[in-house]
């Protein structure tokens, strides 16, 4: 599964009602290894809540 895929089913499966969701991060370029981690943002609806999770 590509890291596209792993994204798209994280944001799917924690945060069904997502109006949008970015990936970032060195995932994204010819430095990634295979420890990478995910940068992922999620927007949601509802007022601003600044909010972090590392998992």
């Amino acid at each position: 599964m590509d890291v596209l895929e792993v994204a798209r089913s994280f944001v799917l499966e924690r945060h069904p009602d997502a109006r949008a969701a970015f990936l970032g991060g060195s995932v994204l370029t010819s430095r990634r290894t295979a420890r990478s981690d995910l940068d992922v943002v999620v927007l949601l609806d509802g007022p601003p809540a600044p909010y972090r999770e590392s998992l």
